[in-house]
C-alpha cells in the first residue's frame, strides 16, 4: 500500500505525514521508529495519527495501532504511606501483637509486666475470641459453645448451627457416643463450668476480639490465620480428638472446616468495627510447604483487609518471604507476636508491634492495624523506637531513639548507615522523576533490640 499525506512543512523532521513523503504503510519495528521520530513534535502527531488510520484497514493490526498510539499517556504515581497521617510528636507508642496465647491468670500478668497494653489474645480449642476477657470461665466451652461448626456424616460435610451442648450431644442415648469413650473420658462427664479465669485484670490493658483459625477445607494443616477485630469462631474445645467430637464419634471438625475463602468473608463481616482490625496470616516459616508464596498471594489478594503476615514469631523469622511478597508489588504488612511464648513463660519473649495512636482505646488500636500506623520491635525494650518516619519530595528522613545501625531495604537494594539516630534516604527515580522502586522498609538495631518499619510502597501506573 502506498499512502500519500499533504500536511504543513516542518523543518527538520522526516516523518510520515510530511509534505511528498511517500513510502509503504510503517509497520512493526518501523513504526515504532517513526513513532520515536514524531512524538516530539506535536505538529506532526496529527500525521502519524491519519497515517494510522489510513492503513488499519490494509493490514495494520488494531491492537498495535493502539499500541504504537504517539500520544504521550499520563502516568500516576501513588505512594502508599502507612505513616502519612502519623503526628509523631503526638502519637502515643502502644505495645500490642496480633497473636498470643493467654490462658490463664498468671500468663495475664506476664504479658503486662511485659509491657502489653493492647491485646487481641488469640487462643484456639475453640478458635474463639475470649472477648470479654472477664466474662470466661474454666470449661465453658466443653460445656456448650454458642457458634456453630461443620459436620461431616456419610462423608458430607454441613455446616451445624450453634449452640452446640455437648453434654447432651456426647450423652444423648440414641446418637450420642458415650458409651465408646475410654473410662478416663467417661470419669470427666457431664462437663461443668467452673471460674472465671481472669479475675484480676490490669485497668490499663485494652482488649481486643480475636482467635486463630486452622483445620481450613482446602489447604494443608499448617496454615494458621488471625484475625484481630473479629467475633468469627470455629471448632470445637476437643483439641486431640479425646472425646472423640470429631473422628470415630460426632464427626465435628474440630477447626474451622470451610474454604479459607468462606471462612476469611465470615471473618471480615464480623469485624467489630468496619475500619479496623482485618486477617493476618501467621508463622509461613513454621507452616513450610502448606504455605506457599503463591498461595500467600492469594490471600492477600482476597481482599485488602488481609494486611500481611507474621515477620517474626516466638525467634522465627520470615524476613525473606515478606521481602519477595512487597517485590510483587502487593500491600503485605509485617507482624511480630510472641504466639506461645507467653503463655509458656519463656526466657526473653519476643514480638512486639508498636502502634502509633493518638488515644489508647480499642478502636483506635484496630485502626492503627488496618492502616499500618505501627512498627514492629524483637523486645518492645525502652532503649530503641522510631521517633519520625516522614517522607517529602521523595525524602525519606528517620530518626530513632538511640544510635543505631540502620539497614534500608528496596526490591532493588539494600544500604547501611551505622551509628546514628537519623538518616535521610532519597528515593531512586528514573528520567521522568517517577519512583524506581516499588517499596522501601527500614531496620533499625541498637545492642540486642531490632525495630522495623512497615513498607512505604511506590506504584507507578500509566493512565
Amino acid at each position: 500500500m502506498k499512502v500519500r499525506l499533504a500536511l504543513p512543512m516542518v523543518s527538520g523532521n522526516n516523518c510520515p505525514g510530511a509534505p511528498g513523503w511517500t513510502g509503504d504503510a510503517p509497520k512493526g519495528n518501523e513504526m515504532q521508529t517513526f513513532r520515536n521520530a514524531c512524538t516530539l513534535n506535536p505538529r506532526l502527531r496529527s500525521g502519524l495519527a491519519a497515517l494510522l488510520l489510513l492503513a488499519a484497514p490494509h493490514g495494520l493490526a488494531g491492537d498495535e495501532t493502539a499500541r504504537l498510539d504517539p500520544r504521550p499517556h499520563p502516568v500516576r504515581v501513588e505512594i502508599d504511606n502507612p505513616y502519612a497521617t502519623v503526628d509523631w510528636t503526638t502519637a502515643q507508642q502502644i505495645r500490642s501483637t496480633t497473636h498470643i496465647h493467654l490462658t490463664d491468670q498468671a500468663a495475664l500478668h506476664r504479658a503486662a509486666r511485659l509491657g502489653y497494653r493492647h491485646l487481641p489474645v488469640s487462643n484456639y480449642y475453640p478458635s474463639t475470641p475470649y472477648y470479654p476477657m472477664d466474662a470466661i470461665r474454666a470449661g465453658q466451652f466443653r460445656v456448650r459453645q454458642d457458634f456453630g461448626a461443620v459436620r461431616t456424616t456419610d462423608g458430607q460435610s454441613h455446616y451445624v448451627a450453634g449452640p452446640l451442648d455437648w453434654n447432651a450431644l456426647i450423652m444423648d442415648k440414641t446418637n450420642g457416643w458415650y458409651d465408646s469413650l475410654p473410662e478416663a473420658q467417661r470419669e470427666q462427664l457431664p462437663f461443668t463450668v467452673g471460674d472465671f479465669l481472669f479475675q484480676d485484670i490490669p485497668q490499663d490493658l485494652v482488649f481486643s476480639p480475636n482467635a486463630e483459625h486452622h483445620a481450613f477445607a482446602n489447604t494443608g494443616a499448617g496454615v494458621h490465620i488471625n484475625a484481630p477485630g473479629s467475633l468469627y469462631s470455629s471448632g470445637t474445645f476437643d483439641a486431640h480428638n479425646r472425646f472423640r467430637t470429631s473422628w470415630g464419634g460426632g464427626g465435628y471438625s474440630y477447626g474451622v472446616g470451610l474454604p479459607w475463602q468462606t471462612a476469611f468473608a465470615l471473618m471480615l463481616k464480623q469485624l467489630l468495627f468496619a475500619d479496623g482490625g482485618g486477617i493476618t496470616i501467621n508463622h509461613p516459616h513454621w507452616s513450610g510447604k502448606d504455605l506457599p508464596q503463591a498461595l500467600i498471594e492469594e490471600m492477600l489478594d482476597f481482599d485488602p483487609r488481609v494486611l500481611g503476615i507474621e515477620v517474626l514469631n516466638s525467634g522465627d523469622w520470615d524476613l525473606e518471604m515478606w521481602d519477595r511478597l512487597l517485590q510483587t508489588g502487593r500491600r503485605c504488612l509485617g507482624f511480630f507476636v510472641p504466639d506461645w511464648q507467653v503463655q509458656a513463660d519463656a526466657p526473653r519473649p519476643g514480638g512486639f508491634n508498636i502502634l502509633l495512636v493518638h488515644e489508647l482505646t480499642e478502636r483506635h488500636c484496630l485502626q492503627a492495624y488496618r492502616r499500618g500506623a505501627f512498627f514492629g520491635s524483637q523486645f518492645g525494650g525502652d532503649e530503641l523506637s522510631f521517633q519520625g518516619i516522614t517522607l517529602k519530595d521523595y525524602q525519606l528522613t528517620i530518626e530513632t531513639s538511640a544510635p543505631s545501625d540502620f539497614v534500608l531495604v528496596t526490591d532493588q537494594s539494600r544500604s547501611t548507615v551505622t551509628g546514628t539516630n537519623r538518616v535521610v534516604f532519597t528515593i531512586p527515580t528514573n528520567a521522568q522523576r517517577h519512583p524506581a522502586i516499588k517499596y522501601v522498609r527500614v531496620e533499625a538495631r541498637h545492642g540486642p533490640e531490632r525495630i522495623f518499619s512497615q513498607p512505604i510502597r511506590f506504584l507507578v501506573r500509566t493512565e
